[in-house]
């Protein structure tokens, strides 16, 4: 595998935790309330 394919799957890797750790924060604010 190439550096640049492997930069991008860490990328991709790195944004969908981010967006699941978003989520999970929206989520639990929201039952929270």
């Amino acid at each position: 595998m190439s550096v640049a394919a492997q930069i991008l799957m860490a990328a991709g890797i790195a944004l969908v935790l981010s967006a699941v750790v978003l989520a999970a924060k929206l989520w639990i604010e929201r039952r929270n309330e």
